[in-house]
C-alpha cells in the first residue's frame, strides 16, 4: 500500500465557501444538501465514509456495484472489507493521519467483495469536518486497479516464466544483434548478461553450420519462422548441438519490428540416439556373427571329429601324426575365432557356475604373467568379494582379451593394475546400460598404454575393427562386450591418447555359494555298448559322431530332424540310454523336440550340442539334472567325458 499527503482538502473547503457565500444559493443549505446527496449517491466513482472507530457510515450506488455489498453494509467496520493482501497496520496509520487533517492520494487497497473476490483499488482518503473544524468523517473515494495489477502480474509471471526456463530465450533486433538474453541463454554460450547485448547471433553459430543458419534466416523472411537442428558454440568454441526456433515478432502495424530465438539443449539427446543406433547395430551385427558361428562350427566339427577318429588310430611315430595335430591345432584356433563370435552374438553362455572372481583374475593374471614380463601387474582385490554367476571360460577368454588389449598398447612396457570391488548400482547409475540396479562386482583393468582417441573408443566393440593391422582378428573387444552384455553386466571405458586405458566391467552379484571345480585329467572314457541317439541336421556331423561312438564302445541310432528323431525314439525307447541333440535345426527345432521327447520318458538323459544358440532356453534346459552341454567343435576325448558323464548321473 504506497500513497502520498496531499492539501486537495483545503481546496475542497474553498469550494465550499464559494458556494456558501454564493447570493444564488438559499441560506437553508437545503437545496446544497440536496444537491450534496444526489451527487453523492450518483456519483461514478465507488465512495464511502468511515468514522473514527472505523464503522462505514455512508456508502454510495458506485459501491455497491464495485463490490457487490449494499446499503447493509452501513454500520459494519471497515476491516470486514478489507483483504488479506492489504496491509492493514499501515492502512490504519493512514486513517489515523485523515482524522488529524491529512488527505493522501494513490494509496493501493485490496477489498474482499460479496463473492469473495478480491477488488484492487486506488484510493483517495481526506477529512470531512464539521461545523467545530472538527475531524469527523475519512471519506475514502476508489478507482478500480484490477485490471491493470493482473496485467502487471500477467508480465512479471511471463518474464520470471522465461527467465527460469530450461531453454534459451533471446530477442534480437532486425540485424540479428541482441537485445535481450534470459538467463540459460547466457550460461549455454558462457557470456554474463552485459556481454551478449549487442553481440551479432551468427557469430554464435559453429563452424560448419553457417550455411545452414543463412538458409534458416531466407526462410524466417520468407515465413515469418523456422525451425530446426543446428550447433551452436561455447565461447570457448565448444559446439553443442540444439533445436533452434526463429520467430519475426511484429509490431502493431504489423511490421517486423523483431527476432524471437529459442534454443533448447539437445547434446545428451543425440548421445543417446548415438549410443542406442549403436547398440541397435551390434545386435544386428552379433545376430550376422552368430549365425555365422552356427555354420562354421559345424564344418569345424566335421575337420575336428575326422581328426580325432585318425588319431585315436594313429601311432605318435608316424611321420603323419604331427601334420594332423597340427590341422588339429588350427581347427582349435578357428574355435576359438567362432567362440568369440558366440560370445559376441550373447549365445552360449550354458556354464554358468556361483564363482569368486578374486579366484578367476588370479589364475588369468598369474598364467599372463608368465609370458609378458615386460610389464608389472599389480593386483587389488576386495577380499569379502561378492559371489558371481559366469561361465568360467568365457570370463577367463574376456579377461584374457583384456590383459592383450593392454599389453599391446604397452609396446615399450609399462604398468597393468587390476583391481576388484563389491558395487551398489542405482537406478539412475545403470539406466544408460539397460540392466537392472542392485549389487554388482566391478573389475577395473587398467593401462599406462598409448590410450585411444574418441573416434577409436566408439568402435573398439565392433566386431572386426582392429587398430593392429595383420596382427589382430578385430574380435577380442567385440567378444567381451558380447559375454559381459550376456551375464547381464556393463562395461564402461575411460580413455584418453597418450594417457592409457580402463575397461570396467560389472557383473550381477548373486547369493549362492562358490562351487569348487575339481579339473579331471583328460581321457577317453569308453562305453559298454549303451545306445546313444544322435539328433543332427548336418549329415558330416551325424557321420563322424557315429563313427566316434562307435570306436569309444557304444552303439549309435542318427537322425537328420526333430520329427524322425522322435519316431526314433518311440521305436527304441527301450534301448536308447542317452540322446545327443542338436539345438539348431529346421523344421522341428532341438527344444521342442527335446520337450517332446521328454513327455514320451521323463527321464530320459541328454546332452545338448550346439555352435550358437539365439535365446535362453538353452540355459534353461540345462537346469535339468539329466541334461548336459557340449559346444562344437569337440574332440572324441572330451566327448567321451561328456557321454560317460550323463550316462553316470
Amino acid at each position: 500500500m504506497i500513497g502520498k499527503e496531499t492539501n486537495s482538502f483545503e481546496d475542497e473547503t474553498r469550494s465550499f465557501k464559494v458556494l456558501n457565500n454564493h447570493n444564488d444559493v438559499p441560506q437553508t443549505n437545503h437545496a446544497q444538501a440536496l444537491f450534496y446527496q444526489q451527487a453523492w449517491e450518483n456519483s461514478p466513482t465507488p465512495l464511502f465514509a468511515i468514522d473514527r472507530k472505523g464503522i462505514i457510515c455512508h456508502w454510495n450506488n458506485s459501491s455497491t456495484a464495485a463490490f457487490g455489498h449494499g446499503k447493509e453494509i452501513i454500520g459494519t467496520s471497515l476491516s470486514s472489507l478489507i483483504s488479506e493482501f492489504t496491509n492493514k497496520e499501515a492502512l490504519n496509520t493512514v486513517i489515523a493521519q485523515v482524522f488529524s487533517g491529512h488527505s493522501f492520494n494513490n494509496i493501493q487497497l485490496a477489498f474482499t467483495t460479496n463473492t469473495k473476490s478480491v477488488k484492487y483499488m486506488v484510493a483517495r482518503l481526506y477529512p470531512m469536518f464539521d461545523e467545530n473544524r472538527q475531524v469527523s468523517l475519512c471519506f475514502i473515494a476508489n478507482t478500480d486497479n484490477t485490471e491493470h495489477l493482473r496485467s502487471v502480474e500477467k508480465v512479471r509471471r511471463l518474464s520470471s516464466a522465461i527467465e527460469q526456463s530450461i531453454d534459451g530465450v533471446a530477442i534480437t533486433d532486425l540485424d540479428q544483434r541482441i537485445e535481450y538474453a534470459n538467463k540459460r541463454f547466457t550460461q549455454m554460450h558462457g557470456f554474463s548478461d552485459l556481454e551478449i547485448i549487442s553481440f551479432p547471433l551468427k557469430r554464435l553459430i559453429a563452424k560448419g553450420f553457417q550455411g545452414t543458419f543463412a538458409l534458416a534466416c531466407e526462410e524466417l523472411v520468407k515465413k515469418g519462422f523456422w525451425t530446426g537442428e543446428i550447433r551452436h558454440c561455447h565461447r570457448d568454441n565448444t559446439p553443442f548441438t540444439t533445436q533452434l526456433s526463429l520467430t519475426l515478432l511484429k509490431d502493431t502495424s504489423n511490421k517486423p519490428s523483431a527476432i524471437l530465438v529459442i534454443l533448447h539443449d539437445i547434446s545428451e539427446q543425440k548421445k543417446m540416439e548415438a549410443q542406442l543406433q549403436e547398440d541397435q547395430k551390434i545386435k544386428a551385427i552379433g545376430t550376422l556373427a552368430g549365425g555365422i558361428a552356427h555354420n562354421f562350427n559345424n564344418l569345424l566339427m566335421g575337420i575336428m571329429g575326422n581328426l580325432s577318429l585318425l588319431l585315436n588310430n594313429m601311432d605318435q611315430n608316424d611321420p603323419n601324426y604331427k601334420r594332423l595335430r597340427t590341422i588339429e591345432n588350427c581347427v582349435q584356433q578357428g574355435a576359438t575365432l567362432t567362440k568369440q563370435l558366440v560370445a559376441y552374438a550373447k549365445g552360449g553362455k550354458y556354464q554358468t557356475r556361483p564363482s569368486n572372481m578374486n579366484t578367476i583374475i588370479e589364475s588369468v593374471a598369474t598364467i599372463f604373467g608368465y609370458t609378458k614380463k615386460e610389464i608389472a601387474i599389480v593386483k587389488e582385490y576386495q577380499q569379502d568379494i561378492w559371489t558371481v554367476e559366469v561361465d568360467r571360460s568365457q570370463i577367463e577368454q574376456t579377461l584374457l582379451n583384456l590383459f592383450v588389449n593392454s599389453w599391446q598398447a604397452m609396446p615399450e612396457g609399462g604398468t597393468l593394475l587390476i583391481k576388484t570391488k563389491n558395487c551398489e548400482c542405482s537406478e539412475e547409475q545403470v539406466e544408460k546400460y539397460d540392466v537392472s540396479p542392485g549389487n554388482y562386482v566391478g573389475i577395473s583393468v587398467s593401462d599406462t598404454g598409448v590410450g585411444m582417441d574418441r573416434d577409436t573408443l566408439n568402435q573398439i566393440f565392433t566386431p572386426f575393427f582392429t587398430t593392429k593391422d595383420s596382427r589382430g582378428t578385430g574380435m577380442g573387444l567385440a567378444s567381451v562386450y558380447g559375454t559381459i552384455k550376456n551375464h547381464n553386466g556393463f562395461i564402461n571405458v575411460q580413455s584418453e591418447k597418450g594417457k592409457g586405458s580402463c575397461f570396467e566391467l560389472f557383473l550381477p552379484a548373486t547369493e549362492k555359494m562358490v562351487e569348487l571345480q575339481v579339473q579331471a585329467p583328460e581321457q577317453l572314457y569308453r562305453g559298454n555298448k549303451e545306445t546313444i541317439l544322435i539328433i543332427d541336421d548336418e549329415e558330416e556331423v551325424l557321420e563322424v559322431c557315429s563313427e566316434m561312438l562307435h570306436q569309444m564302445g557304444y552303439s549309435a541310432l542318427s537322425a537328420t530332424n526333430g520329427y524322425d528323431g522322435v519316431e526314433l525314439f518311440k521305436t527304441h525307447k527301450e534301448e536308447i540310454s542317452c540322446i545327443v541333440l542338436d539345438i539348431i535345426m529346421p523344421k522341428l527345432g532341438g527344444i521342442k523336440t527335446f520337450h517332446l521327447l521328454r513327455t514320451i520318458n521323463p527321464e530320459v538323459k541328454f546332452l545338448v550340442s550346439s555352435g550358437y544358440s539365439k535365446d535362453d532356453h538353452t540355459a534353461t534346459l540345462l537346469n535339468d539334472k539329466y541334461c548336459s552341454f557340449i559346444e562344437k567343435p569337440f574332440t572324441m576325448k572330451a566327448f567321451s567325458e561328456k557321454v560317460n558323464q550323463i550316462l553316470s548321473t
